[in-house]
């Protein structure tokens, strides 16, 4: 596993600090610092960073392997923040390398918790999505 524990005891400094720069997006107040409060402390207890952490440390590597292109025709859609502080949208420019299929979406002034800054607006787009494709 990729550094472990280093990721959680860097997120865990100062009272879970990171968590503001997170999910907190300057001029919205679509998530606020109670809703922060809850998350850190959900994140605070022992071991409960270490899956989220792991998401990251499983799907993003320093180096790039040669990867097959996909041609397979299944629906994908990938939508990423323009505001995020963690994923950039340059990620959808590799992806359409990758895939044959695929629809991009930036999400315009959201930050890394698009789906709780902006419910219908992200509903809309899967919905959108789904229906479009029949699925």
């Amino acid at each position: 596993m990729r550094l472990p524990w280093i990721a959680e005891k860097l997120l865990q400094m100062n009272n879970l600090e990171a968590f503001d720069a997170c999910f907190l997006v300057r001029g919205k107040n679509t998530i606020t610092k109670n809703d922060v409060e809850c998350y850190k402390y959900w994140f605070g207890k022992q071991h409960t960073l270490t899956p989220p952490v792991n998401y990251y440390r499983a799907n993003f590597e320093y180096v790039i392997p040669e990867k097959k292109f996909c041609e397979l025709n299944i629906p994908f859609l990938a939508a990423i923040p323009d505001k995020d502080p963690y994923l950039n949208t340059s990620l959808l420019d590799g992806m359409k390398k990758e895939y044959k299929y695929i629809e991009t979406t930036v999400i315009k002034e959201c930050g890394h918790c698009a789906q709780q800054e902006e419910p219908e607006m992200i509903n809309k787009l899967i919905r959108d999505f789904l229906t479009k494709h029949n699925l």
